[in-house]
């Protein structure tokens, strides 16, 4: 695995209380470590997205003679898909702070970021809200590159867009105000942050099981579809630049110190999370078809060689139209079964955390 990245920032004090800053950050991931395969059934393994290794559908398969004797110059599994894609992750983000020190009655922290993190893979760990029901932490064994299908999208296109976490806008707060009495403290704080929503985007699920998807219309674009009373899957408008809505969240602190003796100290502290019990949206069902297995986007080809998995790679990585690939219709007709729009697209799934309060107690010797 292999990044560069590049930060500069300044800072200035505006007076003894009062600090701005300024940061500005640019990250490129240049090649990472994932698991890849052909299908899901057919075994995976551990490489660099890619790299000439990584490239399987143009490497030669092996195929027995007639004498059952193996040899090597046989056809590939898609001499006529694309080139293999490599990981791509940018990010770009400058942010502006001013700061109160921690003296006087009260002190704080205001910043607003402007950033955009773009690409075709999160990282270590997949934001992708159609993969585990909101995202899967399995480091170096995502779902990015587990099957050819997913780096192009039906248009034909490399798939790269706005990442899961990609989130323009976001300013965040924090202030708190110590009170002193009767050789006690009490520090009252809170945390305020607002944050533009997340890339809400439309999956079509392809040749593995759901979580396979290809971008219908790239990466947050949001396809808005209906069925039709004989069951052909409509499509209607396509959302660009859809996104979840804005998230805003309120924490409150409280933390009460005794001196109990010169060298020993009795906290309490209280802190109380979401304080106002927002519920947005954090995530959307963006998985179109039902069903796991039944849901695919998988059209067929005659065998080619013993232990061809009959997958036609090259309709589904050249460009195709996925409505009539939803409707078993046009250039799939008699290659794909029509497909059933599911009941949850569209819908939200993911909501943010309700209040949440901790207490404790601590004692310091």
């Amino acid at each position: 695995m292999k990044q560069h990245e590049f930060v500069t920032g300044a800072e200035w004090a505006i007076n003894p209380t009062y600090t701005f800053a300024a940061r500005y950050a640019r990250k490129r991931l240049d090649t990472t470590i994932e698991d890849m395969a052909i299908t899901d059934n057919l075994g995976f393994y551990i490489g660099n997205p890619g790299s000439t290794f990584a490239d399987v559908l143009h490497r030669p398969t092996v195929i027995p003679d007639a004498a059952g004797v193996n040899y090597l110059n046989s056809v590939p599994f898609c001499a006529e898909c694309p080139p293999v894609i490599g990981a791509i992750r940018r990010y770009d983000g400058v942010e502006f702070s001013i700061s109160r020190r921690t003296t006087g009655k009260w002190f704080g922290t205001f910043s607003y970021t402007y950033s955009r993190l773009t690409g075709n893979y999160a990282g270590l760990t997949n934001t992708d809200a159609t993969d585990g029901g909101g995202g899967r932490h399995a480091p170096n064994n995502g779902r990015a590159f587990d099957l050819p299908s997913m780096q192009y999208t039906p248009s034909g296109k490399p798939d790269d867009g706005p990442l899961g976490t990609d989130r323009p806008n976001t300013a965040k707060a924090f202030g708190y105000v110590p009170l002193h009495w009767m050789h006690m403290t009490t520090n009252f704080g809170i945390a305020q942050t607002i944050y533009q929503g997340t890339p809400i985007s439309t999956c079509l699920s392809v040749v593995g099981t759901g979580s396979a998807c290809q971008w219908a219309e790239g990466r947050g674009n949001f396809v808005e579809l209906t069925r039709a009373p004989n069951g052909d899957i409509v499509k209607g408008n396509v959302i660009m630049g859809a996104r979840t809505p804005m998230y805003i969240q309120s924490d409150l602190s409280v933390h009460h110190e005794v001196r109990t003796s010169e060298n020993t100290r009795l906290s309490f502290e209280m802190n109380v999370i979401n304080a106002l019990n927002q519920h947005a949206v954090t995530a959307v069902n963006q998985i179109v078809t039902a069903g796991a297995g039944a849901g695919l986007i998988s059209p067929t080809r005659a065998s080619r060689f013993s232990g061809d998995p009959l997958v036609d790679w090259g309709k589904v990585e050249n460009g195709y139209n996925y409505i009539d690939a939803l409707n078993g219709k046009g250039a799939f007709a008699g290659a794909q079964s029509p497909l059933t729009l599911g009941s949850r697209y569209g819908l939200p799934q993911v909501y943010q955390q309700a209040r949440n309060i901790r207490l404790s107690v601590r004692f310091s010797f």
